[in-house]
């Protein structure tokens, strides 16, 4: 019986798991939600141990909720980390690759992602400069 307070979704993305006392682990989202992900990883990794979940330059903490073989489920320490909120906006389409593949930076989940997570940024720029900036670039001409 399906538990869960929110859908996830299928994904195939490359990540690393880090933590200060121990080597960086490969380990690829096999699928993601706002609450948490499932991981496939070669490694055994220990239920209830903190970890961070390193996406390209970002870092969600988490812990480690469920294992079970090769797959470890582990929840988001906050909830709805921006970059995974970003992520799931942008992962419509993403095709699935094996966990033996490299990760390619031009993979079409690291394009989407990498597109999502610029488009993100500056739109949260744009928000944060507030209306003052938006009437002054009007006023200048360069609204256009």
């Amino acid at each position: 019986m399906e538990h869960r307070w929110g859908s996830r979704k299928e994904i195939s993305l490359p990540v690393a798991l880090h933590r200060p006392d121990a080597e960086p682990l490969r380990a690829r989202i096999e699928d993601l939600s706002l609450s948490g992900a499932k991981l496939w990883i070669s490694a055994p990794l220990p239920r209830l141990a903190h970890w961070d979940v390193r996406i390209g330059e970002h870092r969600v903490p988490a812990w480690i909720v469920r294992r079970s073989g090769n797959e470890v489920g582990v929840e988001w320490c906050e909830f709805a980390p921006a970059v995974i909120a970003t992520i799931l906006r942008a992962s419509t389409g993403v095709r699935r690759r094996p966990i033996s593949a490299p990760p390619a930076a031009s993979s079409d989940a690291g394009r989407l992602i990498h597109r999502a997570l610029h488009r993100g940024v500056a739109r949260a720029q744009r928000s944060s400069e507030g209306p003052a900036v938006a009437a002054s670039a009007a006023s200048s001409g360069h609204s256009r």
